[in-house]
């Protein structure tokens, strides 16, 4: 019955009942009934085979309901027949450690479920390249199963003509000088490269990586492998196939070098169209100028010649002609200056702006002059530029600030400057009639106007000569507006080195 006959005070702390409770008490009482049935065939298999020293592990239930796990040693004594006589046992309480050990269960099995998902092939191995774990979760993924890894080293495996002697084999690597064709020379590879690599991350070094190329029976796959430390004597040897990484990386490759080519290509085209286009821009402009040379010396004669025998509508006429002649010959003068912009070598250097704004403010409105305009010029970061050029985009954006602020009952100009993003910015505003903002985008097209002539005389080229400047040393140039509330814009220029 394996009642107790003696128990210590310790057993009476461990139980929960008294000594008295558990005199003549049944030992498999305290067993937890999940553990019973296997702990009391353990006792008669014991104690029928004559067992004397015995250890288990099975769980107690204490008096109060408690559980915890013990590891009970147990003496046998049986008299010199066979005879049992009785039994001393030895618990220890070890619920603290199958804690840990359910704890550590658990982790291994969440470990290997991880590992279970992993698609590399994935091997531990000691410092001579012996086999010792293998993960291989595509049967097909190595040349060989994985029963022909187990404990063979990486030069014994390759030496196996059986697993490998029928195949035609290339292997290619940026560690080697030369495409490895037969075993022999696969073994090198794996002496002079994979294992100095191996032995670098079990010293404890950094994860060493290596690449190469497998082509098998005509089929080439590509590898990357990483070798890293798993303990004192061990490493992880992970092997991925990139094969497909490989060929969308070459694919991308392609398509950059065709894109490139093709940008190249209308690159070229464009800067040729444009060349001619320029040529011909500055062609047609020269050769207008002959034309309308003639006719405003002609039409002038006829004013000055025959002025007082003309009635008035033919004076006025001629007046008209003139003054056509005069707008024909601004916009020739515009289309030069378009042409000559694409032209013209650049000469750039340091622009102190502050003294350049002031200059050219002077040259639009100079001093003494009756005018009613307020300018404002706040300290301007310097900018590294070709001044003459940069002379036609500031005097007429100065001179269109002058002219659309001139019906403001007190004109006013700022002109201010930062730094952002590398850049000087620039920024020339006026309180003038200002634009409709949804027509924004028309203001710097060639022959574009948002005003009338009789309003405001103008040909429409002064904005396009602006924004081709600014473009052509190395900036840009944007514009704000509404309709009677001014007009503001800003522009970006390289800043001087220093200023950087």
């Amino acid at each position: 019955r394996a009642v107790f006959t003696y128990c210590n005070p310790g057993l009476v702390i461990l139980s929960g009942y008294s000594a008295e409770e558990l005199y003549d008490m049944s030992s498999f009482r305290l067993v937890h009934e999940e553990d019973r049935p296997r702990v009391m065939e353990q006792y008669r298999t014991w104690k029928k085979g004559g067992t004397r020293q015995m250890v288990s592990e099975f769980r107690v239930r204490t008096k109060d309901g408690s559980v915890f796990w013990v590891e009970q040693t147990t003496h046998m004594e049986f008299e010199r027949n066979g005879t049992f006589v009785r039994a001393f046992n030895f618990v220890k309480d070890i619920t603290e450690r199958k804690a840990a050990e359910e704890e550590l269960r658990r982790s291994e099995e969440r470990n290997r479920t991880i590992v279970a998902t992993i698609p590399d092939v994935m091997f531990v191995q000691d410092a001579e390249g012996r086999f010792l774990d293998i993960h291989m979760p595509d049967r097909e993924a190595l040349l060989a199963p994985a029963a022909a890894f187990a404990g063979r080293t990486m030069e014994e495996l390759l030496s196996h003509d059986e697993l490998f002697g029928a195949l035609s084999i290339r292997l290619e690597s940026p560690d080697l000088p030369e495409a490895a064709t037969d075993l022999a020379s696969v073994r090198t590879f794996v002496s002079t490269v994979i294992l100095p690599k191996l032995r670098s991350a079990i010293a404890g070094q950094a994860t060493q990586l290596y690449h190469y190329s497998l082509t098998v029976n005509g089929t080439t796959a590509h590898f990357e492998a990483r070798l890293a430390p798993f303990d004192e004597t061990r490493v992880l040897h992970i092997v991925r196939n990139v094969t497909e990484k490989v060929a969308y990386e070459q694919t991308l490759r392609t398509m950059n070098e065709e894109l490139e080519n093709r940008v190249l290509s209308r690159t070229t085209e464009l800067t040729e169209a444009n060349r001619e286009l320029e040529a011909f821009s500055y062609s047609v402009s020269h050769d207008l100028r002959a034309p309308l040379r003639a006719i405003d010396s002609f039409s002038a004669v006829l004013e000055e010649e025959y002025g007082g025998t003309l009635d008035d509508e033919a004076r006025r006429l001629i007046s008209v002609i003139r003054g056509s002649i005069r707008r024909m010959d601004q916009l020739v003068n515009g289309l030069l200056t378009l042409s000559r912009i694409g032209r013209d070598e650049l000469r750039l250097q340091r622009v102190d702006m502050n003294g350049f704004f002031r200059a050219e403010v002077d040259a639009v409105l100079p001093p003494g002059s009756q005018h009613r305009h307020s300018v404002t010029i706040a300290p301007l970061p310097d900018c590294r530029a070709d001044e003459t050029l940069l002379r036609q985009a500031v005097g007429n954006l100065l001179s269109n600030a002058v002219k659309y602020s001139s019906a403001s009952s007190n004109p006013e100009i700022f002109i201010s400057g930062t730094v952002r993003g590398g850049m000087a910015v620039y920024t020339v505003a006026d309180n003038g009639v200002g634009f409709d903002p949804e027509q924004g985008k028309k203001l710097f097209g060639i022959f574009q106007r948002l005003h009338t002539d009789e309003r405001f005389k103008g040909v429409g080229v002064g904005l396009s000569i602006v924004q081709r400047v600014i473009q052509r040393l190395g900036g840009d140039i944007t514009a704000e507006g509404r309709v009677d509330g001014g007009a503001s814009f800003t522009f970006t220029l390289p800043l001087a080195g220093d200023e950087r």
